[in-house]
């Protein structure tokens, strides 16, 4: 892959785009997990390409929230449901839609892609190279002092069923009755 689609997001550049949209896909579920609220709930209401052009176009705005939906929609760029309507009303705070900027979203896609990237085992220059992130963050994850970010690797695939590796309670196998 060309580093360069890390250098920034360029909604324009087509061939570019296409290669962060494959990126995407291929995981799908750790972005959005990553993502600000509203970028996942757009995504999956219109579309990757749309959400990135209107994040492109408007990160960093406030958009006031009238009690109309077809306003809102203008306001956006593109039709809403009245379901996604009503859950942008019920999370935006105080009547204002706050846009995440641009920058901001692009570090979350790109936090989750090298998280992926771990996990699926690639080597530090696979990584570097890939996304484009320095050896100094690298060594970070690879040694243990980014902690947080480094348990969240260690998870396998297959441990999908317990993604913390907690143990139960010691109490876990007793009933209510019981205790």
């Amino acid at each position: 892959m060309n580093r360069q689609i890390f250098k920034g997001i360029d909604i324009n550049d087509a061939q570019v785009f296409e290669t962060l949209e494959k990126q995407f896909n291929a995981n799908r579920s750790e972005v959005l997990a990553t993502v600000p609220w509203l970028v996942a709930e757009l995504i999956e209401a219109v579309g990757f390409k749309t959400t990135m052009k209107f994040i492109d176009k408007s990160g960093g705005k406030k958009i006031h929230i009238n009690k109309d939906r077809l306003d809102l929609a203008r306001k956006l760029g593109f039709a809403i449901t009245e379901e996604l309507y009503d859950k942008i009303r019920y999370l935006a705070c105080n009547e204002y839609l706050e846009i995440p900027s641009t920058w901001g979203v692009f570090e979350k896609i790109r936090s989750a892609l090298v998280k992926s990237a771990v996990m699926d085992g690639k080597t530090r220059e696979e990584i570097r190279s890939t996304y484009g992130v320095s050896s100094r963050f690298l060594t970070k994850i690879f040694n243990g002092k980014s902690d947080n970010f480094r348990k969240a690797c260690t998870i396998t695939k297959a441990d999908t069923h317990n993604p913390m590796g907690m143990k139960p309670p010691l109490n876990y196998a007793k009933t209510s009755t019981q205790l």
